[in-house]
């Protein structure tokens, strides 16, 4: 939510967005994320606070609108728009399975997925 609250609190838009992808943005998206952004300000002049049932619906849908793009790239999506604290179940075969046993951390699994791709751990499995 970093990029949504720095747009939220009305930092340009197309300046976040690069500064925090460091990637192409699809312009058509970025509109919507525009569009969303001048919604919010509107609210947000209008007095209403963060706790205003109309300001989270609209800050909710700028932050879809900013994660769009990787939610597209990556072919997943969120079932939520926060931190449940609910474990998450992973589940590995072949070459570094050995990391992802037991309960561990969620900063260890994209650790643990960086190191094997940075290693270059291949399979001899077909």
């Amino acid at each position: 939510m970093y990029m949504t609250k720095q747009i939220a609190d009305g930092k340009d838009p197309e300046k976040v967005i690069k500064d925090g992808y460091g990637i192409d943005f699809p312009n058509k998206q970025l509109d919507k994320v525009k569009k969303a952004a001048d919604e919010l300000h509107k609210l947000q002049k209008e007095g209403k606070d963060d706790k205003d049932e109309k300001v989270v619906e609209q800050t909710t849908k700028l932050q879809n609108a900013i994660q769009k793009p990787i939610n597209d790239a990556s072919h997943t999506g969120w079932t939520t728009n926060g931190h449940t604290g609910v474990d998450v179940n992973t589940y590995a075969y072949g070459p570094g399975s050995n990391k992802f046993k037991g309960n561990m951390e969620n900063t260890q699994s994209a650790k643990n997925l960086f190191d094997f791709f940075g290693n270059n751990v291949t399979s001899n499995q077909n």
